[in-house]
């Protein structure tokens, strides 16, 4: 699995380009997204966000953009937490990102 580091309290921002098994870029048109962030092997989400909040997608680029507000990050407590971005396509199919860990690091300044 892969790991991407933010600190608590900054603004999280990610870009994910979804792909296609042979590199090329999938259009968008009217899909949705929904992503949770999860301590290992708990069952409450710390954070679930959605294309109707801290998810934008870009149709023609086939990206999705994660911006969490650093009001919302800081009351997430550091540590090691385990994400996916699930993907709903016009035609109704679903499909997840494999899961990635996510390290929330303590922030120095306050």
């Amino acid at each position: 699995m892969k790991g991407i580091s933010t600190k608590r309290g900054d603004t999280w921002t990610v870009v994910f380009t979804v792909r296609d098994s042979a590199g090329v870029v999938i259009e968008l048109t009217d899909a949705t997204a929904r992503l949770q962030l999860k301590a290992p092997r708990a069952t409450q989400a710390v954070l679930s966000v959605s294309d109707a909040d801290a998810l934008t997608i870009d149709e023609h680029a086939g990206t999705i953009t994660l911006a969490v507000p650093y009001e919302t990050m800081a009351d997430i407590a550091p540590g090691t937490y385990q994400a996916d971005l699930e993907i709903t396509f016009q035609d109704k199919t679903r499909t997840s990102t494999d899961t990635f860990i996510v390290n929330i690091v303590e922030d120095i300044t306050l």
